[in-house]
This record gives C-alpha cells, sequence and structure tokens, in this order.
C-alpha cells in the first residue's frame, strides 16, 4: 500500500510528495547556481578595487572603481540571503518527506515564507526607489534644476 503523508488537515499523496520532491531538487539546483553568482559578484567586487587601487596614481578613476566594487558587494550580499533560504528550504522538505516529518516540513515551509518574505521586501524597496528616482527627474525636467 502507497504511504500518504498526513500534513495538517491535507494529505500528501505519493504523486504530491514526487512533485514536492522534484521541486526540493530543483530549489536546490537554484540556490547552488545562486550560490556561485554570489561568489561571481564578490570576485568582481574584488576585482574592481584591485583595478582601482591600480589606476589611484594618478586618475580620478579610483571612486568610480570603489563605487562598483562595492555595488558589485551589495548586491552579491543581498543575493546570499534568498540562495540560503531556498537552500535550507530544498534541504528540509526532502528530510521531512524522507522520514514523514511534519515537524521538519513546517522547518521547511518556514524557509521558502522567509524566502518570499525577503523577496517581497526587496521589490518594495526597489519599486520606492524607482519611484524617487522618477519624481526627482520629473522634477529635474520642470525646474531645471538638479538634485
Amino acid at each position: 500500500m502507497e504511504e500518504t503523508l498526513q500534513l495538517f488537515d491535507l494529505q500528501l499523496d505519493p504523486a504530491s510528495q514526487e512533485a514536492l520532491a522534484d521541486g526540493a531538487r530543483w530549489a536546490k539546483f537554484l540556490s547552488i547556481a545562486g550560490f556561485c553568482g554570489c561568489g561571481l559578484f564578490v570576485l568582481l567586487a574584488l576585482i574592481a578595487g584591485f583595478k582601482a587601487t591600480d589606476i589611484a596614481a594618478g586618475a580620478e578613476g579610483i571612486g568610480y572603481g570603489v563605487g562598483v566594487a562595492l555595488v558589485y558587494f551589495v548586491l552579491g550580499a543581498l543575493y546570499f540571503f534568498p540562495c540560503l533560504f531556498l537552500y535550507n528550504y530544498s534541504r528540509k522538505i526532502k528530510e521531512a518527506i524522507a522520514a514523514s516529518d511534519q515537524e521538519v516540513m513546517g522547518k521547511g515551509f518556514s524557509q521558502l515564507k522567509l524566502l518570499f518574505k525577503y523577496m517581497g521586501i526587496l521589490m518594495i524597496v526597489g519599486i520606492a526607489g524607482c519611484l524617487i528616482i522618477l519624481v526627482l527627474g520629473i522634477m529635474t525636467g520642470i525646474t531645471g534644476k538638479t538634485f
């Protein structure tokens, strides 16, 4: 007889368990690829920082190089946490399905909740930033003054 996993008042039949396990495998793949992307951002930040140091002797480019390095480092740091949440989600879901453990399943879904919450907050901040830039751009166009 096929084992049905009881989850709250819902049941996960074998097909649902397989779909959840398959999704967890893809989540693990995407999180590992994301960690590699974070590493590339940090590497680019280091390269930009060293390049800025090389040209510091006689150019104005140091501010630009340090700025680019800082942007890459911040992007890498911001992208690390969603990758971590996704990786933890995939690990916990696979563990919960293998052991039929509801507590671990709940911890896995809480990691997914954290991922969505983090991405939602980043989206709100990004939209707010775009709106501020749009308003400043319109004000600059109307008044002819720069801020």
